[in-house]
């Protein structure tokens, strides 16, 4: 389907009647043409969206390609699901990979980066971004010497692209990026060549981008540079805005409907292929005022309120990413209870509101366990809020001290100094 074009009430009831046969939106999407986005929106937009369930023994196909190493990335392109819900299933069934996962890939990437592999390649191997694999060798102090370009590589590499080839030819010959070699030329007191474009090519791109609407997707189709195929859509009379097809290609109508229905001009260029400026501009060639756009009706209130109202109770309780299987850390479960609070008056009063080390009075002040309250849950095997009622060391004053914030900091069994120390 041609972007922009919006969807008919045939290919919206055809939509609706394949998801709620079962299919999920990125079938329907791969059926009908559509892009994924279109259909989700859709589906949203009627309130028809379902909790996707998975069945056990994907499950454990996804638990047992992680397992293996790949990436939550990797697993989700392979299944036809989102990294999300691998990472949620990984997550639930507690095997997640730490620190030692990471520090060994690390010593993988850094050992095959010493072998001569570059930066991007490793990136694509380990489904990283460049810039983080660059990083991870930087900080172990591995990065290679920068390449030199001898006198006589420099002057063979100028006469070859004088001779015709072009910049990404010799590029390859002597081992360099393209830019370094029209950096050569251009020092060497010569032009750099601009690309020549054939009739054919010119029609090409013109033909791309009117299909696309966007000149990078036009670029990648067809091989020529962005930049390039506005030029070439300038000169053919194509009216150029933000890259994208102007609002007179807009369906106007359509456009003051969704908005006055409590649509966000966002909303409405996500529809369409547009940038949001380029709708707001056709709506105040409409008539409506800027002031218009940004003021909310009583009715786009209300349709956004909605929309927030749907969103909280798709990410409440387990479909929430935070979901750690309705547990709560006990710890956060007996500070606010009336007993600890009875705990820290009794401490501050005993120490007269006064931290024990530096001796300022009042303030942010805490109370603060000098046999570390964590260690003791774990010593006397704390599991529930009855156990840590029934636990004296728990609740002897005696081994409680006033602390300032400041002083509390620089204590080794601050926060989560004494979780990796028992961790070790």
């Amino acid at each position: 389907m041609a972007k922009g074009k919006p969807l008919t009430a045939e290919q919206k009831q055809q939509i609706v009647d394949l998801y709620q046969s079962g299919q999920n939106t990125t079938q329907i999407a791969q059926q009908m043409g559509l892009t994924g986005v279109t259909a989700s929106r859709l589906i949203r937009s009627l309130g028809l969206t379902r909790s996707r369930t998975i069945p056990e023994q994907q499950r454990a196909q996804i638990v047992a390609a992680y397992n293996a190493g790949k990436s939550s990335l990797q697993i989700g392109a392979e299944l036809g699901l989102c990294s999300t819900t691998v990472a949620k299933v990984v997550r639930q069934a507690g095997t997640t990979r730490g620190t030692e996962y990471r520090a060994a890939r690390d010593k993988r990437i850094i050992e095959e980066y010493q072998r001569g592999a570059s930066t991007v390649q490793l990136a694509e191997n380990y489904n990283l971004d460049a810039s983080q694999v660059f990083l991870i060798v930087k900080k172990a102090g591995a990065l290679r010497v920068q390449k030199r370009i001898t006198l006589e590589q420099k002057t063979a590499a100028v006469a070859s692209y004088l001779s015709g080839k072009s910049s990404e030819k010799v590029a390859t010959e002597i081992g360099v990026c393209a830019v370094s070699v029209q950096k050569l030329v251009k020092s060497a007191g010569h032009e750099v060549r601009r690309r020549v474009i054939t009739e054919d090519e010119r029609r090409a791109v013109v033909d791309a981008y009117v299909k696309s609407g966007s000149s990078d997707k036009a670029a990648k189709i067809t091989g020529v540079s962005g930049p390039m195929v506005l030029s070439i859509c300038r000169e053919a009379g194509l009216p150029v805005v933000n890259k994208r097809l102007v609002s007179c290609h807009l369906p106007t109508d359509e456009i003051i409907a969704a908005h006055q229905s409590g649509e966000t001009t966002i909303e409405i260029g996500k529809r369409y292929g547009a940038e949001k400026s380029v709708i707001g501009r056709l709506l105040k060639k409409a008539g409506f005022r800027l002031d218009d756009l940004n003021i909310l009706t009583p009715l786009q209130r209300q349709a956004r309120k909605n929309r927030y109202a749907l969103h909280g109770l798709r990410q409440r309780g387990e479909n929430s990413h935070r979901w750690k299987g309705g547990r709560t850390d006990l710890r956060a479960l007996i500070r606010p209870s009336a007993k600890y609070k009875a705990w820290r008056t009794a401490v501050f009063q005993r120490d007269n509101f006064a931290c024990q080390h530096c001796g300022c009075k009042g303030g942010s002040i805490q109370a603060d366990h000098i046999y570390p309250f964590s260690r003791i849950l774990d010593d006397h095997q704390i599991t529930t809020l009855e156990q840590a009622d029934e636990c004296a060391a728990l609740w002897d004053v005696d081994n409680g001290r006033t602390l300032c914030e400041s002083c509390h900091r620089r204590t080794p069994t601050w926060g989560s100094k004494l979780q990796r120390k028992m961790q070790v």
